[in-house]
């Protein structure tokens, strides 16, 4: 499963870091999954910094080496857990549940050097279910000084597991020329799929889902 969030992640941002991949297009017949490299052990990956807004959420935030990210802005991932990590601590966006994720590969410093060279990635965490309201201040917060991030403000993207996938496809039907990008593991199918025209959408589910039925 890692494996194939990280093949439809990286397809669906492959613009934002001049990465050449081959991905499915509207209408397209074939879908080409790009070759994802073996995990191992990137020593000179940062270590993971707390960032929290008193109002909205508080995050867990990997930004790049200064020697790999250099005076750029990055683009920024911005990950959404699942219902089973809620409440607790923020530390609860770490457990099990979480490998495979953009915000557990950077931690456990096993992501691609695509990712863990060229991207932030923010996790925020929620006490109880996400509001969509409190999440699109959030995202403003991340993305203006008080954060302390260089973000490229062109170049947002958002992901959820779950309950978090919900979220993801409510906000980019919320403000659809917000993000770059949108990926959607395990969520609820919205009731239509009009808001999402022509935008940069993956979305799927596995068939053993004891939780959410993949049929929507």
């Amino acid at each position: 499963m890692a494996a194939l969030v990280w093949a439809l992640l990286s397809c669906a941002i492959s613009g934002a870091a001049g990465i050449s991949r081959s991905c499915a297009r509207s209408g397209a017949a074939s879908i080409g999954i790009p070759i994802i490299p073996e995990p191992h052990q990137h020593s000179d990956y940062s270590a993971l910094e707390i960032v929290s807004d008193p109002d909205t959420y508080e995050a867990y935030v990997y930004t790049p080496p200064s020697d790999a990210a250099g005076p750029e802005k990055l683009p920024l991932i911005v990950y959404l857990h699942a219902a089973s990590q809620q409440g607790g601590s923020l530390s609860n966006t770490l457990n099990r549940a979480a490998t495979g994720t953009p915000l557990y590969e950077v931690w456990s410093k096993r992501a691609p050097e695509e990712l863990g060279r060229h991207f932030i990635v923010a996790g925020p965490h929620s006490m109880g279910a996400w509001d969509s309201g409190k999440l699109l201040n959030f995202l403003d917060f991340l993305l203006s000084p008080k954060a302390g991030l260089s973000v490229d403000k062109t170049r947002l993207y958002i992901m959820g597991w779950a309950e978090g996938g919900d979220m993801a496809l409510e906000v980019a039907r919320m403000t659809p020329r917000r993000f770059g990008a949108v990926v959607a593991a395990s969520a609820h199918a919205p009731p239509e799929a009009k808001p999402y025209h022509g935008m940069p959408l993956w979305a799927f589910h596995g068939k053993n889902d004891v939780m959410v039925n993949y049929t929507g």
